[in-house]
C-alpha cells in the first residue's frame, strides 16, 4: 500500500501503551489512521477465529516461551534490558522470568482475546493520541472536537497533565 508499519507495546511510568507507527509518502495521515483502525478490528476477527484452535494457541505459547527463555547473547543486550527497566522506573530486572511463569498458567487463547477486546478495542479503557504530520500537498483536517492543531510542540505538551512519576514508589514494591 505504499507505507511502512510498526506495532509495539511499551510501559512508561506505569502506563501501558500499544502504538502503531505508520509512514507513507503515498497516502495522507487520515487515510492511514483509518487503515490502522481497520487493521486492529480485522486482527480481532483473526484472534476470534483462532481461539478455538488449540494447536494455534499451543504453537503461539511455545514460541513466546522459547523467546522469553533465551539468554542475552551479548552484554550490550543485557545492559539494554536492564537500562529499559531503570529508565521506565519499573525496576523489574527479573521480568522475563515473571512473564514466563505467568504464560505457563494461561491455558487457552480466550484470555488473550479478552485482553485485546478490553484494552485495545474498548473505547472505555483507552486513551487515544494520534500524531499526524502532513506534507505540503496534503489536506489538513478541519479542527473540531476530535482534532486540534498546534504550531509549537513544546507548548502543546506542557498543556497536558503528565502522569506524576513521584507517585511511583522507589524502589517499587513487589
Amino acid at each position: 500500500l505504499g507505507y511502512v508499519v510498526f506495532c509495539f507495546s511499551s510501559s512508561h511510568n506505569g502506563i501501558l501503551s500499544f502504538q502503531v507507527l505508520i509512514q507513507s509518502s503515498a497516502y495522507g495521515p487520515l487515510y492511514l489512521q483509518e487503515r490502522s483502525e481497520l487493521f486492529l478490528q480485522s486482527f480481532n476477527n483473526t484472534l476470534a477465529k483462532n481461539v478455538a484452535d488449540k494447536s494455534w494457541w499451543s504453537e503461539l505459547k511455545s514460541s513466546a516461551m522459547t523467546t522469553l527463555s533465551q539468554k542475552d547473547l551479548t552484554r550490550v543486550a543485557a545492559t539494554g534490558r536492564f537500562f529499559t527497566q531503570i529508565s521506565s522506573n519499573r525496576f523489574l530486572f527479573g521480568i522475563r522470568e515473571r512473564q514466563l511463569n505467568m504464560l505457563e498458567t494461561i491455558q487457552s487463547a480466550e484470555s488473550l482475546l479478552d485482553f485485546y477486546n478490553r484494552f485495545i478495542l474498548s473505547p472505555h479503557n483507552q486513551r487515544k493520541v494520534s500524531i499526524q504530520t502532513f506534507g505540503e500537498n496534503q489536506t489538513l483536517p478541519i479542527a473540531g472536537s476530535d482534532v486540534s492543531s498546534f504550531e509549537n510542540l513544546s507548548s502543546w505538551k506542557t498543556s497536558f497533565p503528565l502522569y506524576p512519576s513521584s507517585r511511583i514508589p522507589y524502589p517499587p514494591q513487589e
